[in-house]
């Protein structure tokens, strides 16, 4: 793993995010990452997953459990594929 790759998993925020909602009412697990709502911000990942399992125990039935925790910088996500970090350039155009 790149040195800036780990530095953003470590020191960066990680956000709880769900996917948007369809006409049918049923989340949108394949949207864009792009699409989804931020539901809340959290300084580790441990935390996140903390939150979203309290969640996730709360609210049965209602979907929750569609969110993920992911990392601040994260690029798009196909269906069942973990986060990959958006490097430096990327960021600048030049990836």
């Amino acid at each position: 793993m790149k040195l800036h790759h780990a530095a953003a998993l470590a020191f960066g925020a990680w956000y709880l995010i769900l996917p948007p909602l369809g006409r049918s009412g049923k989340r949108l697990i394949d949207a864009p990452l792009l699409d989804w709502k931020r539901v809340d911000e959290f300084d580790s990942e441990s935390t996140c997953l903390q939150m979203r399992a309290k969640l996730i125990e709360s609210m049965r039935g209602t979907e929750i459990d569609t969110a993920l925790c992911v990392p601040s910088g994260v690029r798009d996500l196909a269906p069942g594929q973990q986060p990959a970090i958006v490097d430096d350039l990327d960021e600048l155009g030049g990836g």
